[in-house]
């Protein structure tokens, strides 16, 4: 079992209807978590305020709601917003050696808020989960997503959750995986207009670097790109010469830049994955024409940029 730990906090019957919203989110999150090998931990509020209306002990309104996916037994009950402050589910932490949780539930200006400042008062790494937290006042969820980030948390989306595949969550990660998501939407686009296109740099027979814009065929986001050329052409000679390669994908939204290698590929199989009806126009023959190839470039390095949220990420892959 990993040293992680996916909360889901006072999904409850008194909670705001809200919760229908992202209930499904959370149980694919508790799914994920089941597959991941991470603990799922039920935080349940009880209120023992005179005359409270809500959450009051041994009552219907207390007990989490029928819909959520209970898959673990790791059930623990806070009367203040703060989950810690539930004895019980320190012991838990303790003696599961757990460092790094994942946040979903209610409420984002309360309990959620409460718990993610004081998990991270303890420096635990604390990432929550976008679209599996709500509120009363759902108009400011986006208030305290800034305000959970301001405090040393990672904010992450259930999609992004599990592309990651449960490795720690960092800013890193989540900025090379938005990256990927960019890279990945343009391949394919061999004819359609500059949505596919890449800045791709090499050096030249003279030693210099040049740069020429070429449509991304296939891609498994940061780490690789292949793209489409002439077996005898300009680029592979260059490649032969130096390997040594850059791939830049600007926008005004975004910046991506990539350093690393290129080889020419001219294995038959692999062509066939790569061959479209489209380049016909190009190539007279089938797939297995012999003057074309594929050049694959290889990152090594990272230099990202969102400009929506000012967020950047550098280095080594």
């Amino acid at each position: 079992m990993q040293k992680k730990a996916l909360v889901i906090i006072d999904i409850q019957n008194d909670i705001t209807k809200n919760y229908k919203d992202v209930i499904d989110n959370i149980n694919m999150s508790i799914d994920w978590a089941v597959s991941n090998d991470v603990h799922v931990v039920y935080i349940r509020h009880e209120s023992l305020s005179a005359g409270t209306r809500t959450f009051k002990p041994n009552t219907q309104g207390a007990e989490l709601v029928p819909d959520l996916n209970i898959v673990s037994e790791n059930v623990f009950t806070k009367t203040k917003g703060n989950a810690l402050t539930c004895e019980a589910f320190r012991v838990f932490i303790k003696y599961n050696d757990i460092t790094d949780f994942y946040i979903t539930g209610a409420d984002a200006v309360a309990c959620v808020k409460s718990t993610c400042y004081n998990m991270r008062k303890e420096n635990y790494n604390v990432s929550v989960i976008s679209d599996c937290i709500t509120s009363y006042d759902k108009k400011k969820i986006p208030e305290m997503l800034a305000y959970y980030e301001s405090k040393g948390c990672v904010i992450i989306d259930r999609d992004t959750l599990e592309k990651n595949g449960g490795n720690k969550m960092t800013k890193s990660n989540c900025i090379i995986a938005r990256a990927s998501d960019v890279i990945n939407s343009k391949t394919d686009y061999i004819g359609g207009g500059m949505e596919g296109y890449a800045v791709l740099s090499l050096i030249d027979e003279n030693g210099y670097p040049t740069s020429s814009t070429m449509t991304i065929s296939k891609a498994d986001g940061v780490n690789w790109l292949s793209f489409l050329t002439d077996t005898n052409g300009t680029k592979a000679r260059r490649i032969a010469k130096s390997n040594k390669a850059c791939v830049c994908l600007p926008s005004s939204e975004y910046h991506i830049s990539l350093v690393g290698t290129a080889e020419i590929i001219t294995d038959p199989e692999i062509k066939k994955e790569h061959w479209q009806e489209m380049l016909t126009t190009h190539y007279k023959a089938d797939w297995n024409d012999p003057e074309w190839c594929i050049l694959k470039f290889n990152a090594e390095h990272y230099n990202l940029f969102f400009a929506s949220d000012d967020t950047e990420a550098k280095g080594k892959l």
